[in-house]
């Protein structure tokens, strides 16, 4: 589904990634570790589009994206969760679904999609007419998963979903996550908490100062003696 080669990519003159290889098949969950500043969200940005590799290619579905237009890949079907969420804060639950569906014309998709998302996510069922800026961290956490999957995408990139939530609410975040594996979507998932994504994600890519370093399952990650100390404090 996604195949990444070689990328290399800067924000002006300070250049960020360094040869990045990976790729993800259909229905698979990954996961990207690594420290803060290494360089995971700028892989998922530069897959979306919304930074343009110096170097390297990006395939998906087997047609090069490298260079096309964020809105372009998102109409292929390549849905990208932000850190950030980037929710419309004056508008209800309901409209910022509405707004992630905008490239659905059959009406009855549309339906199918947003009753999949409301039966995932039923905390926004019952708030569909609440303005998004008024809804917990955690709500608006599953409100911008949401919105990235009305769509129904044939890909979903997914940014640090637990920065800033308490723990339960994260754990909630996460059996989200593995719901939507469950039902066949395909997944990268960048997250800061190693051990969580190591263990609930099918194969894995460590990624430091800009360089994947390890890649493997993530039981195997778990017990590499790097990721033990490094990132476990075992």
């Amino acid at each position: 589904m996604l195949e990444v080669r070689d990328i290399e990519a800067r924000y002006g003159h300070l250049q960020v990634l360094w040869g990045i290889s990976l790729h993800v098949a259909q229905g698979e969950f990954v996961t990207l570790v690594g420290p803060n500043g290494a360089g995971k969200t700028t892989t998922l940005r530069t897959i979306a589009g919304l930074i343009k590799p110096m170097a390297g290619e990006v395939e998906f579905m087997g047609k090069p994206i490298g260079g096309l237009p964020a809105n372009r890949i998102s109409q292929m079907g390549l849905s990208f969760v932000t850190e950030d969420l980037d929710l419309f804060e004056q508008m209800s639950v309901r409209e910022n679904l509405l707004l992630g569906a905008y490239g659905i014309r059959d009406k009855d998709k549309l339906a199918s999609s947003m009753d999949f998302v409301l039966d995932l996510f039923p905390r926004l069922a019952e708030r569909q007419k609440q303005l998004a800026g008024t809804l917990s961290g955690g709500e608006r956490k599953m409100l911008a998963l949401a919105r990235g999957l009305v769509s129904d995408p044939k890909v979903l990139l997914v940014d640090e979903p637990s920065l800033g939530l308490a723990p339960l609410l994260v754990e909630s975040v996460f059996e989200a996550l593995q719901a939507l594996h469950q039902k066949g979507v395909t997944i990268l998932l960048v997250e800061q908490n190693v051990g969580t994504a190591l263990q609930m994600t099918e194969r894995s890519y460590v990624l430091e100062q800009g360089r994947i370093v390890l890649q493997g399952a993530g039981a195997e990650l778990l017990q590499d003696e790097h990721v033990k100390s490094a990132y476990l404090g075992i």
